[in-house]
C-alpha cells in the first residue's frame, strides 16, 4: 500500500510561495556566511520547512513565518 501525499491547491501554495518569498528577503542577510559567499541557510532548507508545517496542517501565513524561524533559531 503507498503512502498517501499531501496535495495543495493554487491558492494554498500561492500561500507557501508567498511565505518562503517573505522569509528570503527577511533573511537574505543570513543566508551566506559573512565573507565567504557560501550558503548557510538556503531558500529549499527554508522551503523544505515551511512544507513541514504546511503537511502538518498549519495554514496561516503568519504561524508559519513564526514557525520557521523558530525551527532555525531565529
Amino acid at each position: 500500500m503507498s503512502q498517501a501525499k499531501n496535495v495543495f491547491d493554487a491558492e494554498s501554495l500561492g500561500t507557501l510561495e508567498a511565505v518562503l518569498d517573505e522569509l528570503c528577503l527577511e533573511l537574505s542577510s543570513d543566508m551566506t556566511a559573512s565573507g565567504t559567499g557560501r550558503p548557510v541557510l538556503s531558500r529549499e532548507q527554508l522551503a523544505k520547512l515551511i512544507l513541514h508545517y504546511a503537511q502538518d496542517g498549519e495554514s496561516d501565513p503568519a504561524r508559519l513565518r513564526r514557525l520557521v524561524l523558530n525551527g532555525i533559531g531565529r
